[in-house]
């Protein structure tokens, strides 16, 4: 197995004595363990970044404890632990990842618990951002702990991509590295498994097939806001829709897209590769910002599990004020995959 993985398991097993303690000797122990265990794997990705390749029930248990710290609430991690770690024996035991639903419903039951006071947090700032009033210390320290708050539950759901992105934009001085020329790039597959790019790439393809003279050896560039018409007559809930202007909307039951990156526009660069092929790099590029408050009364709704009622409602215009007092920072961001057509030169 992995090293670092390795490394990790013998240092939960190195707080098991392989006796039978009773059963609050035997819990006291698995939650040392289970905490310890974390610490280690949270100072490796610290140290490792994204080099460090973890298993699932690692980063479960990471992002329970990111939780309970954000919250607060450190008891959060001693309920985890308690809840999903066997004590009967001094064994590592993984049947927990077997029951998605019992996780599942040990995150509701512990996310109802902090949200009404983050959503308190959050409307105290929002009326000071449009009050022009300075946020303190202490309420920027409050609201950025909503945020990672955030964040961890969008990495909870399964939504890795838009929790990173929110993390970059609270990152200003890494985000300020990504511009147009140079997006912060995302793997392609989310935007690639899209019911809506999977349609715009094959009439693109039909148009592109038209006009690009494989014997010319040129690179052209295409795009979707020149090429695709309007697609009123799709279920924007299930396929995604074309807009007026050519531009994408995701499918809106994607959430994972949705919450990345709902509307954006589809390129093309196009030229002949080494083998004779019409060699296709599609793209993505997109730039990651919220309206303020002078434009509009926008909000979003950001998720904490996929119950409807489990959200922060935070308003476009605070997360765009972040900006404005050091918080945050706009960036570009995108995805890149290649395509070649069979289509050979003459």
């Amino acid at each position: 197995g992995d090293a670092h993985v390795n490394a990790i398991t013998l240092g939960h097993e190195a707080y098991r004595d392989g006796i039978d303690n009773g059963t609050a000797g035997q819990k006291a122990e698995t939650l040392a363990a289970v905490k310890a265990h974390t610490e280690m794997a949270e100072r490796m990705k610290a140290d490792l970044g994204n080099e460090l390749e973890l298993s699932d029930w690692i980063e479960t248990d990471i992002s329970a404890y990111q939780l309970a710290i954000e919250a607060g609430d450190m008891s959060i991690f001693d309920e985890y632990a308690n809840e999903f770690y066997s004590s009967d024996k001094d064994l590592l035991d993984f049947s927990f990842l077997d029951d998605n639903t019992k996780f599942a419903d040990w995150c509701n039951k512990t996310i109802n618990s902090v949200l009404s006071e983050k959503q308190t947090v959050v409307n105290t700032a929002a009326l000071k951002a449009k009050n022009g009033e300075k946020l303190t210390k202490e309420e920027q320290r409050q609201l950025k702990s909503v945020y990672n708050l955030v964040i961890i539950g969008g990495k909870l759901m399964g939504y890795n991509e838009a929790s990173d992105l929110l993390s970059l934009y609270l990152n200003p001085k890494k985000a300020g590295q990504y511009t147009e020329e140079n997006p912060y790039m995302l793997g392609p597959d989310i935007y690639k498994d899209s019911a809506i790019v999977g349609y715009a790439v094959d009439e693109m393809k039909k148009n592109i097939l038209e006009d690009y003279d494989i014997n010319s050896d040129e690179t052209k560039e295409y795009s979707s806001t020149n090429i695709l018409s309007p697609t009123p007559e799709r279920d924007v809930n299930t396929q995604g829709q074309i807009l007026n202007g050519g531009g994408l909307i995701a499918e809106q039951d994607n959430q994972r897209l949705k919450n990345t990156d709902n509307r954006f526009a589809l390129s093309a660069t196009v030229n002949t590769n080494k083998k004779g092929e019409i060699q296709i790099i599609w793209s993505v590029t997109s730039y990651w910002d919220f309206e303020s408050y002078d434009n509009n009364n926008y909000y979003t709704e950001l998720p904490f599990s996929r119950k409807r009622s489990q959200i922060l409602k935070i308003d476009d215009g605070l997360s765009n004020y972040l900006t404005k007092i050091g918080m945050a920072k706009e960036y570009y961001y995108g995805a890149k995959w290649k395509e070649s057509l069979c289509t050979t030169k003459n």
